[in-house]
Formats: C-alpha cells, sequence, structure tokens
C-alpha cells in the first residue's frame, strides 16, 4: 500500500486528507481521522513512528507548561491588583477616621506588610511552579531519549540478525552445492574399465615367448586358466 519513500508516503497522506469526494466536500472528520491512523499504522516504520510520538509528546508538555504559565502570570496580576485595591481602601478608610501622624505611620506599616507577605506567597508559587514544570519537561525529555534509544538498539538488532541468518544460509546453500557437485563428479566420472588379462608385452604362455591372442575366457576347456579379474569391472 505504501513505497519505502517517506515523501511519498507523506504525500499521499496529505492529498487523501485533500482530496474532495464526489460531492466537492473535503474528507473532514471520521474519514480525515481514519486516514490519518492507517497512515499512522502502515506508512510509518517503527523508528518513524517513535519519533513522531516523540514529538506529540513534548509538543503536549509544551502546551501544558504554556498554559500554566499564563495561569499563574493571570493568577499574579490579579493577585496584585488585589492588593492595591486594598491598600488603597484600607488607605482611605483609616485616613477617613483619623488624621493622626501615628495611625498614618500604622496605615503605611500594615500595608506593607500585608504586600510583602503576598508577593512572597506569590513567589514561592512561582516558584513552585516552574519547579514542577522543569521535572515535567526533564521526565519527558529521558523517556523520549530512551524510547528513541530502545528503538535504535531493536532495530540494529533486528538487523544484524537478518543479515547473519542471511550469511549463514548462503553459507550453507554454498556448500551444499559445492558437495553435490564434487560428489556428482566423482560419481559420474567412473564409467566400465577394461581389465586385460594379457598385457601387449612379450610373456609366457604355455612355456613360449610370444604375444598372443587372448584365448576364449568363456570356453570350457580344462587347459584354459580363466582370467583372475573380470573382464569388464563395473567401478
Amino acid at each position: 500500500m505504501f513505497e519505502n519513500d517517506s515523501c511519498y508516503r507523506i504525500s499521499w497522506l496529505l492529498e487523501t486528507l485533500r482530496a474532495d469526494d464526489d460531492n466537492g466536500i473535503t474528507p473532514i472528520g471520521s474519514v480525515g481521522f481514519t486516514a490519518i491512523l492507517d497512515f499512522l499504522r502502515y506508512g510509518l516504520r517503527p523508528l518513524e513512528l517513535a519519533l513522531v510520538a516523540a514529538v506529540v509528546v513534548v509538543l503536549i508538555v509544551v502546551i501544558i507548561v504554556a498554559a500554566v504559565v499564563v495561569v499563574v502570570v493571570v493568577v499574579v496580576v490579579v493577585v496584585v491588583v488585589v492588593v492595591v485595591a486594598v491598600e488603597v481602601v484600607v488607605v482611605v478608610v483609616l485616613v477617613g477616621c483619623s488624621f493622626l501622624w501615628f495611625q498614618l505611620t500604622l496605615i503605611v506599616s500594615f500595608s506593607l506588610l500585608l504586600r510583602n507577605t503576598l508577593l512572597l506567597l506569590l513567589l514561592l508559587l512561582v516558584v513552585v511552579v516552574v519547579a514542577a514544570a522543569v521535572v515535567v519537561v526533564v521526565v519527558v525529555v529521558v523517556v523520549v531519549v530512551v524510547v528513541v534509544v530502545v528503538a535504535v538498539v531493536v532495530a540494529v538488532i533486528v538487523i544484524v540478525v537478518v543479515v547473519v541468518v542471511v550469511v549463514v544460509v548462503v553459507v550453507v546453500v554454498v556448500v551444499v552445492k559445492v558437495a553435490l557437485v564434487v560428489v556428482a563428479v566423482v560419481v559420474g566420472g567412473q564409467g566400465k574399465v577394461k581389465v586385460n588379462c594379457f598385457p601387449k608385452a612379450a610373456t609366457t604362455w604355455h612355456g613360449r615367448e610370444s604375444n598372443p591372442q587372448p584365448p576364449d575366457l568363456e570356453s570350457d576347456s580344462p587347459t584354459l586358466p580363466r582370467c583372475p579379474y573380470n573382464v569388464e569391472n563395473e567401478k
């Protein structure tokens, strides 16, 4: 269904998502979601799928951290506004009740104490949120790195095993073929061998120096010796 080229597979996904049906409607919804699932199931190799999953996890973490930062900033702004409003109200009420310098000093001291306390609490909240975000990011990065390393190690092991199996099979096939060829040559090269009981060199036959023709070995004559070898020997 898919080619080995990643660009081709990504182009296929984009074309599938942009393709119109008979009514000119772009496949948004279940059709597009099915196309994306088919692409993730059949269009990606295991290592590519691991990298895509890592990218998705990183994007989710970034979105979560950004949302947390926005919430913290909004909370800080709201708290600062509330603190300032409370200080203004307190100052107005106390100044309206008394114009004594001592009372004004107490008002200022109380406002500073309240503001410093709230700011300290906000600072602690920001530190805690930032530390939690850093921990989450570090954990996600470690998980992604571990997933990628495991995927690479598994891919390397699979490749090595396949190569070793292929080499062993090729060596066994070559050895078997060579053995069959040697056996065929040895067995096929052996044929009928003529054994001459009477060589052409001068020999003594019945006490005479001669080179006679071989007698009829099949004769029943008692005066003729039989050949100690078979005339035709099948080796």
